[in-house]
Parts: structure tokens; sequence; C-alpha cells
């Protein structure tokens, strides 16, 4: 059964780490309207899409955003600028080339079984996920080298 995102807005406020009254207070709502929001049995009232980001900002999860990614055909992949900085770009060159080895090694030992369960699927995404953020990190160190400013260090964006 594929869940919906309103049930997966209710699960990340009342299954998460952030107690659902802290998470009220944080974005402004009474706790019961808030919760009958995200009540995805309750057809009477729904949680406003501007309320989105609040959400996952004040419950510390991206859920939602990686079931929207998934649901279009896309990955979710976070840039994490922090790490990037403290790496010189020669170790970071090896790191990316450890994970995109890693990718390749995964993917070959899954293939020559010619057949792919969900299980393997998800080893070679998250082989290929991290492939592609040692290319993120790597970017974002370099472009500090030049100089060039991050969007992550964009305040709108954030």
């Amino acid at each position: 059964m594929t869940r919906s995102l309103t049930q997966i807005i209710h699960d990340m406020v009342l299954d998460g780490g952030v107690p659902a009254k802290v998470i009220a207070a944080e974005i402004g709502k009474p706790y019961t309207t808030m919760l009958r929001e995200i009540n995805p049995h309750d057809s009477g009232a729904k949680v406003g899409i501007d309320l989105l980001l609040p959400l996952m900002r004040s419950s510390k999860s991206n859920e939602p955003l990686k079931f929207l990614a998934h649901q279009m055909g896309y990955a979710l992949v976070p840039l994490k600028r922090s790490e990037a900085m403290q790496m010189d770009p020669m170790a970071m060159s090896l790191k990316l080339l450890q994970e995109f080895g890693e990718l390749s090694k995964r993917l070959q030992g899954i293939l020559s079984q010619q057949s792919l369960s969900e299980e393997d699927f998800a080893v070679v995404e998250h082989a290929g996920c991290n492939a592609v953020m040692a290319t993120v990190d790597l970017l974002e160190c370099l472009r500090g080298m030049c100089g060039i400013e991050s969007p992550l260090t964009n305040k709108e964006a954030a």
C-alpha cells in the first residue's frame, strides 16, 4: 500500500524525535488544530502547503521531501557544505573515487545475478547517493577555493 503525503507528514510529526506540542508551538499553530490538519483520516481539515517546510524544519525530518522527490522520479541528495570545507580537495578526490568504486562493485555484484530485488536496489541506491554526495562535496570545496558563493549560504534558500 502506497502511503500518502498526509500520512507521511502525520508520521513525521507524531513519531519523530521532536514532541508534537513543541512542533505546534514552533510553527505557531494550536496543538489540536495541527493534529486535526495532519490527520490523514480527517477530510475536513488538511495541512496547508505553506506549513510543509516549517513542519519539516521543526520536526528535523525530510521524509515528505524524499517522498515527493521519489514520486516525481528523483533522488534527494543533501548538500553538506560544512563537511566539504573541512577536507582538502585531494582527499575529497580520493573519496570520490572510492565512492564510485563502491557503487561499481555493488552494481557488478547485483547485476551479475540477472535479477534485482528491492533490497538490492536499496543497496545500489545508497552507494549511488554516496557517490553523488562525494561529487557535491568536492564541488562545494572547489567553489570555496575559487571564492564563488555557495547556494547553500544563500539566506533565501535557508
